[in-house]
Order: structure tokens, then C-alpha cells, then sequence
């Protein structure tokens, strides 16, 4: 059975922990207001201003290494990766068992999808104070799940629940694991946490009607995900979903308009492209199809199906021994609907 999931839920929310109070031990120094100036921006979300302060923090105390961590905190929102490590690491020079900043600086490396990386740091922390932090685990799961060791990835995720039976991201990313594994039912237990955690868990109701659109069902599916929509309405992949639901119902036009939708929104999203394929193949127009299924295969080698695809597209523009190859490679990948293909067009 196909699988129809288009984007994995990533790490939702990094949670750093920084101080409110002034180093110990020293006084009201105009440092510290600047700081605790910057820490009231950072809670606030104006990262900008909160860099802003701390720069003036770090100026009249260039050891201040509390500063350091917090600007580069404000730097990871900004998504300026490189000037948060540097932040990091400077901190860490001026204090090297300062383990907030190794935490910091795992996440950040997380994100840059510098996985080894980060766990080298995550490694650290497990010997700490850090030991009994569910965050610690769920990050390294998400270190692991980005070099695709889906069985350490599941160890971690299990760790992090049992440290924080309510961890609602935690359900939803170890979900979608078991989801990876063909365990639908596992998958849809922890999806359903998530939600009796979180109602408005907008990634669990999507990865809840990616599920049933696998299993057929598709108006559920449309339910899920008209939720999941009114809740983060920008966000592409869940429009991509619905459209290819619709192109499931026979509902083209519908169907076309979401997946066009979504490539507006991302233009990177090879699934929309294998999806906007499928359109064109039931259109009739093989030579649209195929255009956007190598446009598909240019982002993202291992959409699922897209071999398939691909081979009746050739097949339809009378290219039989492309089609005969595209499939092959399809079957090669578990996808069972292409050995029948096979066997009706290949011997």
C-alpha cells in the first residue's frame, strides 16, 4: 500500500533555557541591565531588539559569556545559524561547562542538518544534568532520523515520552517513524495522542489524514485535513495532500488547484510535482506528465510512487522499454503495484 506523507514533522519547537537573573555574584552593573533588557525582548519574540541589548551587554563585558548564549538564541530564531554557533562557541570558551550552550548549540546544528554534529554535543548531555531532559532525547531522535537510523530514532522518541508522558511533538515524530515502518495502527496511536494532548495539533490531524488517504478512506481524509488547513493554512503540504485526495475522488480541477496552491507556497516540494503528474496523466497529457515527474525526480529521488508514475507516462507516449526500466526501479523500492505492470507490458 502506498504511502502519501509529504513532509515529516521536523523539530516544532526548541525550547532554550536561559537566565532572567544577573551573574552571580556580581552587582547591578550596567551589563546586566542590558542583558536582562535583551532577555525581556527574547520572551517578547523581538529577537532583533533583544540582539540589540545584548550586543550593549557583551560591550561593557566581553566575558559575559550568559550573553553570548542568549544572543545566540536570538540569532537560531532568525534562522542566522552561523552567528548563533559562533555566539555558542564563544561562550563556551569563556565558560566550557556551560552546558545550556552545548544544548544551544546541538539544536543549532540540528538545524543546519549537521547531524554527527550534533550529536556529538546531544552525547555530552546525557552525562549531565541534561540526563533526565526529555528534550535532550528527542533531539538526538531527530539527529538520528535525519541519518535515517530509524530504529535509533524510535529508542530515543520512546525515552523522551518516558521522561514526559505528555510530549505532544514527541508523538507526533515518533508516529510518523512508525508510520515509515508500515505500522499504521502504532502510527495512528501516537497521532491520537498527540491530539488528546493538543485538539489543534495541526501536523498530527495532517499525518492522521495522510493515513486514511493510504488506507482508501477518503473522506476522512478530507476531514483531517480540512482541519489541519483552517488551522496553519500556509502551509503547503497539507494542500498538497488535500489536492491529491481530490485527484483520488475524480475531483481534477479541484485537486490541480491545491497542488498549484502549494507550489506557490514551495516550489520545492517534489511531491506536488509527482502529484500535478498524476493530474496530467488523467488528463491525457503524457508530456506534461513527465515533465513534472522528472522536475519531481530532480528534487527528491525517493517520492514514493514516482517510478511508477513515470513508467505509465512512457508508456502512454510509446516509449515501452523507458516505461519497462521506470518500473522496475518502482518495484525495486517495495512498491507492489508495479510488478503487475510487469508482467502485463515487460516479458
Amino acid at each position: 500500500m502506498p504511502s502519501y506523507i509529504i513532509k515529516i514533522v521536523s523539530l516544532l519547537l526548541l525550547l532554550f533555557a536561559f537566565s532572567a537573573c544577573k551573574k552571580e555574584g556580581q552587582p547591578d552593573t550596567a551589563a546586566v541591565r542590558f542583558f536582562l533588557r535583551g532577555n525581556v525582548e527574547l520572551k517578547k519574540r523581538d529577537y532583533r531588539s533583544a540582539i540589540r541589548f545584548y550586543n550593549e551587554a557583551i560591550h561593557n563585558d566581553s566575558t559575559f559569556y550568559e550573553a553570548f548564549n542568549n544572543r545566540g538564541i536570538a540569532y537560531y530564531e532568525l534562522q542566522q545559524y552561523n552567528e548563533a554557533l559562533e555566539d555558542y562557541q564563544r561562550a563556551l570558551r569563556l565558560k566550557d561547562d556551560f552546558i545550556d550552550a552545548y544544548y544551544n548549540r546541538a539544536n543549532t546544528l540540528l538545524a543546519q542538518g549537521k547531524y554527527i554534529e550534533s550529536l556529538n554535543d546531544l552525547d555530552r548531555l546525557v552525562s549531565t544534568t541534561y540526563a533526565d531532559t526529555a528534550r535532550v532525547y528527542y533531539a538526538r531522535a531527530m539527529a538520528y532520523q535525519g541519518l535515517r537510523k530509524k530504529n535509533e530514532a524510535l529508542r530515543e522518541f520512546d525515552k523522551a515520552i518516558r521522561l514526559e508522558p505528555n510530549y505532544e511533538e514527541a508523538f507526533v515524530n515518533r508516529g510518523y517513524m512508525h508510520y515509515t515502518f508500515g505500522d499504521y495502527e502504532t502510527a495512528k496511536q501516537d497521532f491520537q495522542k498527540a491530539l488528546s494532548i493538543n485538539p489543534k495539533q495541526d501536523f498530527a490531524l495532517n499525518n492522521m489524514g495522510v493515513i486514511a488517504t493510504a488506507e482508501g478512506r477518503y473522506d476522512e481524509a478530507l476531514n483531517y485535513l480540512n482541519q489541519a488547513i483552517r488551522l496553519n493554512i500556509r502551509q503547503p503540504y497539507y494542500l498538497n495532500n488535500r489536492g491529491y485526495v481530490y485527484l483520488m475522488q475524480g475531483e481534477l480541477e479541484k485537486g490541480l488547484e491545491d497542488i498549484e496552491t502549494s507550489l506557490r507556497m514551495d516550489g520545492q516540494n517534489a511531491w506536488a510535482f509527482r502529484n500535478k503528474a498524476i493530474y496530467y496523466l488523467e488528463q491525457g497529457n503524457e508530456e506534461r506528465a513527465i515533465w513534472n515527474l522528472e522536475a519531481a525526480k530532480a528534487i527528491n529521488k525517493e517520492v514514493e510512487y514516482l517510478h511508477y508514475y513515470l513508467g505509465k507516462a512512457y508508456l502512454e507516449a510509446g516509449e515501452k522499454g523507458k516505461a519497462c526500466q521506470e518500473w522496475k526501479l518502482s518495484e525495486e523500492q517495495g512498491e507492489k503495484r508495479a510488478t503487475a505492470l510487469l508482467q502485463e507490458h515487460c516479458r
